[in-house]
């Protein structure tokens, strides 16, 4: 079994670590352009660690930095090494950069029920829509398989592009991805594409995470 998954494509397709946006409920979005912080430096070494057995082929990431801070030390072996725009993470418009308030929380629950209800054109005011960001994520999977037949493909991308990519590749409902998909930091999701069809072999997958940190 192992031999014949072995001529299809592997993509491995895992979130960035963590930012102080995060840890202090900052929203990031594509317009915040933050760095990894000292907890995400031991995540991304953690998942270095975990999967540097693995022979990629290519590692993409988005174009900001927190995605490529994650996966650096993969950029540094990859023969190939792409950086696409396609993959940066939603705009959350007036909200990036802002503390998420109660009053900022009603505003994204309001947007989630809008896309579950299958409006998914909504958006906040200066922002993306899930559509877009779909539609844009395609564009990028487009070039991951024009360049690429078979092997092993390392993307770093975001959590809100992880969850409408997961969604496009099952073509489930991207209304619902919230319901389907979750996305912990350096979560990994591993998907073979046969040529025909994609194929899940693991979701939001963090078990390199299972050892602690060390605090001096």
């Amino acid at each position: 079994m192992e031999r014949y998954f072995s001529n299809f494509l592997h993509l491995y397709i895992i979130r960035h670590a963590e930012t102080d946006l995060n840890k202090n409920g900052i929203i990031q979005g594509g317009g915040i352009d933050s760095d990894i912080n000292e907890h995400g430096i031991w995540q991304a070494e953690q998942f270095y660690q975990h999967y540097k057995h693995i022979s990629f082929d290519a590692v993409y990431c988005s174009t900001l930095k927190r995605t490529q801070q994650t996966v650096q030390k993969f950029i540094t072996n990859a023969p190939w090494v792409e950086f696409l725009p396609e993959l940066n993470e939603i705009s959350w418009g007036k909200l990036e950069g802002q503390l998420a308030t109660q009053e900022q929380k009603e505003i994204y629950k309001n947007l989630i029920h809008e896309w579950q209800q299958g409006n998914v054109h909504a958006k906040i005011e200066d922002g993306e829509s899930a559509l877009s960001v779909q539609n844009r994520l395609r564009k990028a999977l487009k070039k991951i398989h024009y360049n690429h037949a078979k092997g092993n493909i390392l993307i770093c991308t975001h959590g809100r592009a992880l969850r409408i990519l997961l969604c496009t590749v099952f073509n489930y409902d991207l209304g619902k991805m919230d319901l389907f998909f979750s996305h912990a930091n350096t979560c990994v999701n591993h998907v073979i594409y046969t040529g025909n069809a994609y194929i899940c072999m693991s979701i939001n997958d963090t078990k390199h995470l299972q050892t602690s940190p060390i605090v001096e």
